[in-house]
């Protein structure tokens, strides 16, 4: 089926969400902003959250939310199903757990649908999802965006097979014919623990980047926070980029139209929910939660990067008096000393 027959057809939007407690607040907030920015397609759209010890009251207080933009289906489960198949695979956790996998793995249970867009809880919707979700995918099965170049990255060849997969619009029917659970299943047992970084990402990007499956999707589909720090141009010379990658002027036009914003700290950008967030996006990000029950108990989170806060503040500093050209050489400097492109 090609994109005008999918867009005809009046389909459903089917829309996943997987999170554990700990990520409640920040799942709801990107709730609120997926629903805010798509209001003439709420009655198409269906979301499914894949909660791993999702309490009671949080699961009440996403229902009171998403019922207030209408009646909207939404459906809760669990990660039992995927925590069965991972406990005899040796996928090692990632940031403590195992909620990262419930992106990739025994979706079949969420029933006969035909496609599927997974939506991160770290994320900002700026405007419809309609054009993304009916993106031809030109017969691959994911559609992903690619992962910002780094020196540890697969990104300085055009052969690079790193995506970020924050958002993935998946082709359902391939996934079931295809036997997608079982065959990363068996592919994870070939991937040396040494070139493990990012949990089920590294699985997606290699496992499927193998069966040439994957479609580049454009960049503005999620934007990491850290790219709105420079130019595309910018980011080409700090970062060495050679090829592989978006283009300046793909970098420039996601950066200033960004869709989807991907909220991922970083030493020149910080989250809402640490100190110092990068505006527009710390602003927005707090208007929702004050419309949710987290509002009230709200509390900053400490910032796990070695040695942030005085690099943070460094950089701002630097790029404060510093004249541009001059600023980005220095990044450039620092970003080749410390191997970070």
């Amino acid at each position: 089926m090609n994109t005008k027959d999918l867009v005809e057809s009046n389909m459903n939007i089917n829309v996943l969400f997987c999170s554990n407690e700990a990520y409640a607040d920040k799942m709801a907030v990107t709730i609120l902003s997926l629903l805010d920015h798509n209001r003439d397609i709420l009655h198409r759209l269906n979301i499914y959250i894949r909660g791993s010890e999702l309490s009671d009251s949080s699961k009440k207080e996403i229902l009171r939310l998403v019922n207030e933009y209408g009646d909207i289906r939404i459906e809760f489960s669990t990660g039992e199903r995927v925590e069965n198949r991972l406990s005899k695979l040796r996928c090692p956790l990632f940031k403590g757990n195992r909620v990262t996998y419930y992106r990739i793995f025994d979706l079949e249970e969420l029933g006969d649908i035909d496609r599927l867009l997974y939506i991160d809880s770290d994320i900002l919707i700026q405007d419809s999802i309609e054009n993304l979700y009916f993106t031809d995918l030109e017969g691959k099965l994911i559609g992903v965006v690619k992962e910002q170049p780094t020196s540890r990255s697969r990104h300085n060849t055009d052969k690079s097979q790193e995506y970020n997969c924050g958002v993935l619009l998946i082709d359902m029917i391939q996934y079931r014919e295809l036997g997608i659970s079982d065959y990363l299943s068996s592919f994870s047992e070939t991937i040396n623990l040494n070139e493990w970084f990012t949990g089920d990402q590294t699985l997606i990007s290699l496992g499927l980047g193998k069966m040439d499956k994957i479609y580049r999707l454009p960049l503005e589909y999620n934007v990491v926070l850290n790219l709105v720090a420079f130019s595309g141009a910018e980011m080409y010379s700090i970062r060495n980029i050679k090829g592989g990658y978006y283009s300046p002027e793909e970098i420039d036009k996601a950066i200033n139209n960004p869709i989807i914003v991907h909220l991922i700290s970083g030493y020149f950008c910080r989250v809402p929910w640490l100190k110092g967030g990068k505006e527009p996006y710390n602003s927005q990000w707090h208007e929702y939660l004050k419309k949710t029950k987290w509002c009230n108990e709200f509390k900053y989170s400490k910032d796990n990067l070695p040695w942030s806060n005085l690099v943070h503040f460094f950089f701002g500093f630097a790029e404060s008096i510093l004249p541009r050209k001059m600023y980005v050489k220095l990044v450039k400097n620092i970003a080749k000393m410390l191997h970070w492109a």
